[in-house]
């Protein structure tokens, strides 16, 4: 008893099995070198093109960024400007300062920018209140 006979006469005769990456071509019935490797390159790139378009309308249509509010700061441009270029820090700037950050951050500040300043008793006054020591 022979088994497969007809999986044998399916596949064309005995031994005779078509290669699984190289496809036949309908009209001529010649085989089509790496046909596989193009269809999947093709779908690769439907994929690519597909997920590009979802997220142009998405980001765009769908859900677009919100207009800026009123509320926010112009940020002046200081490409290009070294410390020279700076104004003149006066008491106010180093109570603002101390007030908003470390007070090593503006240790470095005054140290950096080499500010001198002419304190008075009014001026002595108002660092101490705003908790800024005018002093070793």
């Amino acid at each position: 008893m022979r088994l497969g006979g007809s999986l044998a006469r399916r596949r064309g005769g005995r031994g005779k099995r078509p290669s699984r990456t190289v496809a036949k071509s309908k009209k001529s019935g010649a085989r089509v070198a790496g046909a596989g490797t193009r269809l999947f390159a093709a779908l690769v790139g439907v994929a690519i093109v597909a997920w590009l378009g979802g997220y142009a309308i998405s980001t765009q249509w769908l859900f677009p960024a919100p207009p800026p509010t009123g509320d926010l700061f112009e940020v002046p441009s200081v490409r290009g400007l070294g410390l020279a270029s700076t104004r003149e820090l006066s008491i106010n700037d180093v109570i603002e300062a101390h007030v908003a950050v470390d007070p090593t951050v503006v240790e470095a500040l005054l140290i950096e920018t080499r500010a001198s300043f002419v304190l008075d008793r009014r001026a002595l006054i108002r660092t101490g209140a705003a908790g800024a020591a005018a002093g070793p």
